[in-house]
C-alpha cells in the first residue's frame, strides 16, 4: 500500500508539473 502512495504521488507531481508548463505556454 506505501508504495502504490509514492507512485500516485510521483504522477501527481509530473501532471502538475505538465500543468505548469502548458500553462506557462499559453501565457507566452
Amino acid at each position: 500500500m506505501e508504495n502504490d502512495k509514492l507512485i500516485n504521488k510521483k504522477k501527481d507531481s509530473k501532471e502538475e508539473t505538465l500543468d505548469k508548463i502548458e500553462k506557462s505556454f499559453r501565457l507566452q
